[in-house]
């Protein structure tokens, strides 16, 4: 006769208790209903030069449209994952990354007048700042420097139209986007933290609470 999911998962319970006791369930009923994620936050001063890379990438940098995004709306994660930004939250300053004619990375731009409309509003940003986010490099063209080009070809642009300072915020753990962006001139500005529920579906969903960031 076939266990139950809840009887097996009450066995699971109770093994965990007799082993390792309450504090030890306590625990895993904790990561069951809830995750706090750190967030380190990065900023670079658009005033000063931005480093060159060593190696230049050929890449073309656009801005998606609404024909881009329809056609991600076919497409698996993550290319859909964007296409829910832009139908759930209103914001359209995604900026495709191609390769020799394919999409090597995604990226999002926020701005100060658009607070209200960010998936992920890690920081109330000032009118002389902006903040790239939601960055994510297609498997295959990933360790080949693209993250670092994208984002620099960003800050120029931002720099151009006359922004003060840019902001990034990385999970703690993602040592490798902390070094590309570090390359760049973003140096450790803070932290910010997320709280997610069981009942959290979206990825961006959750609770924010921003540490002391200058």
């Amino acid at each position: 006769m076939a266990t139950s999911p809840v009887l097996r998962r009450f066995h699971s319970a109770w093994a965990l208790l007799h082993r390792d006791g309450l504090s030890s369930l306590l625990q895993e009923v904790w990561r069951k209903v809830a995750t706090f994620e750190t967030y380190l936050a990065f900023r670079i001063d658009l005033r000063h030069e931005i480093p060159p890379l060593p190696d230049a990438l050929s890449l073309l940098v656009r801005r998606a449209d609404e024909k881009d995004f329809a056609h991600f709306r076919s497409m698996p994660y993550p290319f859909l994952r964007h296409a829910q930004f832009y139908d759930r939250f209103g914001i359209d300053e995604c900026y495709l990354a191609f390769s020799q004619g394919e999409i090597a990375h995604i990226a999002w731009v926020y701005y100060p007048d658009q607070l209200k409309k960010h998936p992920t509003p890690f920081r109330i940003l000032r009118a002389d700042e902006a903040a790239i986010a939601n960055c994510v490099t297609i498997p295959q063209f990933r360790g080949k420097g693209v993250y670092p080009a994208v984002v620099r070809t960003l800050l120029e642009d931002l720099k151009k139209r006359g922004y003060r300072h840019c902001y990034m915020y990385i999970e703690v753990d993602n040592v490798a986007s902390q070094r590309g962006v570090s390359k760049l001139g973003f140096r450790p500005a803070g932290k910010s933290w997320r709280l997610r529920l069981f009942c959290h579906s979206d990825p961006a969903a959750g609770f924010y609470f921003r540490g002391r960031c200058p």
